[in-house]
């Protein structure tokens, strides 16, 4: 009658406790955690100073950085408020400030400044650097749609009503009469598919009689090349030195000549050796294929250990019987 030892399945257990110890020590080498970049939206300067004669300047610089290829980015970003009387605000400093996120929007001075009299004067300039991202296009603009219907004057540009676009501006405002509404986008600018920034600015603003309305955004996006990978360099050697014989010195009083029988070979100095060094590099060891590779092989001599230990225990116990 045949029957498993128990001995033998604790060694086959064993066994396989290595097999999964290898497993988990093979997936945290191997696995490589790919750091997503988070967006993040800023905003600045929205729905403040309704009141009369009040004066709203802020400015918002932005610039992203972001690797397409694993999605790893962060951010900088400067910010300038000036705020007080029509015509002599005072301003705050320039603070910037350095985020693990990309900005991804910027929603800067809506439905502000709508005293009569009021002033609003708004800047936004963006820039993306993407490493290995896609070719960017033009950037799409909907602005000055309803804005300056009273006798005021309106420049703008582009005038354009586009649905989704990357660049809203100035739209609904300086409706009070005999307000001055100046907004533009940079005919630079552009939009990134791998990096999409939208910005929303001075919209339903400064609606008071004989308001100002002063905005502009930019936005570019810079494509940078991905880093050539480094060429791996074989390890070398150095040159081998042939032995030198010493110099022999020449006697410096005659000697006497002797003669030798014919046929023996003449007596020379022994060459003096030449220590020889190795040049070159090491090949580099400790990668995880490397390592996973050792662990493997180990989990393999000890299983065959294991499976053979029991198998001879097994067989002795069943020779007693």
């Amino acid at each position: 009658m045949t029957h498993s030892s128990p001995l033998l399945r604790a060694h086959c257990r064993m066994l396989a406790l290595l097999a999964l110890a290898l497993l988990v020590v093979g997936c945290s080498l191997l696995s490589g955690g790919i750091a997503s970049a988070a967006t993040a939206p800023v905003g600045q300067c929205n729905g403040v100073l309704n009141t009369g004669g009040q004066s709203v300047r802020c400015s918002v610089t932005v610039v992203n950085t972001l690797d397409a290829a694993t999605g790893v980015g962060g951010s900088s970003v400067t910010l300038q408020v000036c705020t007080g009387a029509a015509g002599a605000p005072t301003c705050g400093p320039a603070v910037t400030s350095t985020f693990q996120e990309v900005v991804d929007s910027v929603s800067q001075c809506n439905a502000s400044a709508s005293g009569g009299g009021g002033e609003l004067v708004c800047a936004v300039d963006i820039t993306n650097n993407i490493t290995g991202g896609a070719t960017p296009t033009a950037a799409t603009v909907n602005e000055c749609v309803g804005s300056a219907d009273g006798s005021g004057t309106m420049t703008c540009s582009p005038v354009s009503s586009t649905s989704g676009a990357a660049v809203t501006q100035c739209n609904g405002s300086g409706n009070g009469g005999g307000s001055t509404v100046t907004c533009s986008v940079a005919p630079s600018s552009t939009h990134s598919a791998s990096l999409p920034v939208t910005v929303n600015q001075c919209n339903g603003s400064a609606n008071g009689g004989g308001s100002l309305v002063t905005c502009r955004t930019s936005i570019t996006n810079n494509v940078l090349p991905l880093a050539s990978p480094t060429p791996t360099t074989s390890p070398t050697s150095s040159p081998t030195t042939t032995p030198t014989a010493s110099p022999t010195t020449k006697p410096t009083s005659p000697s006497p000549v002797q003669s030798r029988p014919s046929g023996l070979p003449s007596a020379t100095s022994p060459a003096t050796p030449v220590a020889l060094t190795a040049g070159g590099s090491l090949p580099r060891t400790g990668s995880p294929a490397g390592l996973l590779s050792l662990l493997g092989a180990l989990t393999t001599i000890a299983g065959v250990a294991i499976l053979r230990l029991g198998a001879r225990r097994y067989r002795g116990r069943h020779s007693l019987r």
